[in-house]
């Protein structure tokens, strides 16, 4: 098999994992039937859902190397 056919097949898996099967279904009528604007969309959704997970990355990083331990005058702990 492929490299890049194992790599569609596990990105499906992954998108079925997180929106569900029917939702899935859904969004790629709604990508077909609005085209380049579908696209768009979706591109912009998991551009934003990527943020979130990278900002939440950070977020976990500087908490677990204790710059975002401060008390309420802003003294770190």
């Amino acid at each position: 098999m492929k490299v890049n056919t194992r790599k569609r097949r596990n990105a499906r898996r992954v998108f079925e994992q997180l929106y569900g099967r029917q939702e899935l279904i859904d969004r790629m009528y709604q990508i077909t039937s609005k085209g380049k604007q579908g696209l768009v969309d979706i591109y912009r959704e998991i551009g934003l859902v990527i943020l979130k997970i990278s900002a939440f990355h950070y977020f976990l990083t500087m908490v677990v190397s204790g710059k975002f331990l401060v008390t309420k005058r802003g003294h770190k702990i």
